[in-house]
């Protein structure tokens, strides 16, 4: 910007000025996934934080510190970085519940002893395919 200012003199003064801004805090991070249904196992990760003034002061929702969070159970969780002039930027992450994994037989027993036709079905409700199915 260029600023004029002129008195009642008519004598003038002319300033410049720049006025810079920082680049926009971002926060580049990794979550995994809950492996299965109940469990607390998922995990976030944060790689990276550029952008705005270092130094960053980084807050989780869950008032976990340090750049992971691990035995994370299904939920939303924020992630607040704060840079050395003040500036936040907040990352939000869902970890979704692991869909519920049941087997149900259904039996049928052998008619007659010595004969070889009695069978079991499975069904299967949920769960992440592949499904890999080991017979003992």
């Amino acid at each position: 910007y260029t600023v004029t200012v002129t008195d009642k003199s008519g004598c003038t003064s002319t300033l410049s000025v720049v006025i810079n801004q920082s680049d926009e805090i971002i926060i580049d991070y990794t979550a995994t996934e809950i492996a299965c249904y109940g469990d607390n196992d998922a995990s976030i990760t944060i790689n990276a934080i550029t952008g705005g003034n270092a130094p960053y002061t980084i807050t989780w929702s869950n008032l976990g510190t340090g750049n992971t969070q691990t035995n994370l159970s299904a939920g939303t969780y924020v992630i607040t970085v704060t840079d050395a002039t003040n500036c936040q930027k907040q990352a939000t992450i869902v970890i979704d519940e692991a869909p519920l994994f049941r087997i149900t037989p259904q039996v049928e027993n052998i008619s007659c002893f010595g004969e070889n036709d009695g069978r079991i079905i499975l069904n299967f409700e949920g769960g992440i395919a592949p499904v890999n199915l080991v017979w003992d």
